[in-house]
């Protein structure tokens, strides 16, 4: 079995992010910024996002059109 190494999620070998949390566990870019690495996967739209674009809130990557959606056991509120 595997785990995420930051919510602790089982994931799958061949997953490319966590379900559960957007974190990132193989290598791309940016979708609005082509030419730097992205950091997660927005968990509400599936955007994969950079830094600027993107961040963690609570346990849970968002883009910046969905970091205001609150996030409760990996499910949004909308």
């Amino acid at each position: 079995m595997l785990y995420c190494e930051h919510c602790e999620n089982e994931i799958k070998s061949d997953d490319d992010f966590c379900p559960k949390c957007g974190v990132l566990y193989t290598e791309h870019n940016c979708e609005k910024h082509s030419e730097v690495d992205a950091e997660g996967v927005c968990l509400v739209c599936g955007k994969i996002c950079c830094s600027e674009c993107g961040q963690f809130v609570g346990q849970s990557f968002l883009c910046d059109s969905h970091s205001k959606i609150e996030v409760y056991q990996s499910m949004g509120r909308v």
